[in-house]
């Protein structure tokens, strides 16, 4: 019998392992019993049971332990290796930035987010490769959190007037003493204003941490609060606030009020000015009046009774005002820079044009006038009221022979019955034989009386 038969006789199975020695006394070729074979026969039985390995997420590393460290092959805990009753492992899912080792070891990339993953894998007995078993056992990701900080920062001083960039406000900040980097990838920050919203004028850059001024922005030391989040572990956070120093560097923008004297305006009747302002001037442009940054305000110094300077540097001036040249001074100030004005006094000419004598004076509530189509003729005038409402008045004799005209409503205009000349509703020829026009006179109605001038 041979050692082979009396091994398998004995009940340890066909499969055995070679030594270069074993037995005192044998050969020192021999065979050994399979220590995993069943004694009933047939293939050793596999158990995968759910295991547990941590890596610190942070920097990242390989387990200590196996996450086969509670499977079994006939009840005894497995082995990895190629030798006969050992097992193999092989992959079948692990999660993104992790690595399955062949000894069973889980390799855990940096900056892999806290959490718990689960890894599903084969044991495949190397004796029998026919014989495995597939299990998932979980990998614990935890990390003591980074250090954030988010250090306070002054920044250099930006000219109001034209505008610029500050440095980063993150410049000086730090994950785990490293500065930091804002993006969207693991062991980067995510940057987000604080201040909400921010302060006219500046804008936060929440790719690069940089501020931008407006040209404009009114001088002054501005606070910006922001916060800083790691990617990789979203409750890590900072949060500081920092300064803005905007000064106006060098002398402020030249602003310029010019003095104007205006066209003149009818006292009796009152009317209104051009624009006071029109050539004024902020760093040598024309300047604008409202409340944005590089426009400017108007104020009144001083304005004469009967005048009013309004919003827009127009002056009006009421009817009835005396005759005489009026002086209007006025302010205007820089909206960015509100101790950056200037002051000019201009002259409104206001003159007095005497009345006219009236022509003719009629009522029309009663009479041919109360009618529309209706007319009179007074003082060698022709009033008519047209099928509006109006009047009309125009010399009464027609230029070819002296014969007064008529209103003829239809036509909405004069007829002359002697020759058969026509005029239009302003007196002008429209049919002969007349040649010349007739002359057209202005009318004014007060109430129901209605008076022709020149």
């Amino acid at each position: 019998m041979t050692r082979k038969e009396f091994f398998s006789k004995a009940g340890y199975g066909a499969a055995v392992v070679l030594l270069p020695s074993c037995i005192a006394g044998l050969s020192t070729s021999c065979t050994i019993p399979n220590p995993n074979a069943p004694t009933t026969g047939g293939l050793p039985i596999l158990k995968t049971n759910a295991g547990s390995v941590t890596v610190d997420g942070r920097v990242g590393g390989t387990s200590t332990d196996t996450i086969t460290l509670n499977d079994t092959i006939n009840g005894v805990p497995v082995v990895i290796g190629t030798g006969a009753g050992q097992v193999f492992i092989t992959s079948i899912t692990v999660p993104t930035g992790m690595t399955l080792n062949t000894n069973g070891t889980v390799t855990v990339a940096a900056n892999t987010a806290v959490g718990s993953y689960n890894i599903t894998y084969k044991i495949t007995e190397v004796t029998n490769p026919t014989n495995s078993a597939t299990g998932t056992s979980v990998v614990v990701v935890s990390a003591s959190l980074p250090v954030i900080l988010a250090v306070t920062e002054t920044t250099a001083a930006i000219n109001g007037v034209t505008g610029g960039t500050s440095i980063a406000l993150t410049a000086n900040d730090t994950l785990n003493g490293v500065p930091v980097v804002i993006g969207t990838a693991a062991g980067q920050v995510k940057l987000t204003a604080v201040t909400s919203p921010l302060p006219t004028g500046l804008t936060l850059n929440l790719t690069t941490g940089t501020v931008t001024v407006a040209p404009n922005t009114v001088a002054g030391a501005y606070n910006i609060a922001y916060k800083i989040t790691e990617v990789t572990n979203p409750t890590n956070s900072a949060t500081a606030t920092s300064t803005i120093i905007v000064t106006v560097a060098g002398s402020l923008p030249v602003i310029n009020a010019v003095s104007e004297t205006t066209a003149s305006i009818n006292g009796t009747t009152g009317g209104t000015t051009t624009s006071l302002i029109t050539n004024d001037t902020l760093n040598g442009i024309a300047v604008v009046i409202g409340t944005g940054a590089g426009q400017v305000k108007l104020t009144a110094v001083t304005v004469p009774a009967g005048l009013t300077l309004n919003a827009n540097g127009t002056v009006t001036v009421a009817a009835n005002t005396a005759a005489g040249n009026y002086n209007v001074t006025y302010k205007i100030t820089e909206i960015t820079n509100p101790t950056n004005s200037s002051t000019a006094t201009s002259i409104i000419p206001v003159t007095v044009t005497p009345t006219a004598t009236a022509l003719a004076t009629v009522d029309v509530s009663t009479g041919a006038l109360a009618t529309n189509g209706g007319f009179v003729v007074i003082n060698k005038i022709v009033i008519a009221r047209t099928v509006t409402g109006t009047f009309l008045a125009v010399a009464a004799a027609c230029t070819h022979q002296g014969t007064n005209v008529k209103y003829v409503l239809a036509n909405n205009n004069f007829h002359c019955p002697n020759h058969g000349a026509e005029f239009s509703s302003t007196g002008v020829v429209t049919k002969g034989p007349a040649t010349t026009n007739l002359t057209l006179y202005k009318t004014v109605l007060t109430g129901t009386s209605l008076s022709v001038y020149p």
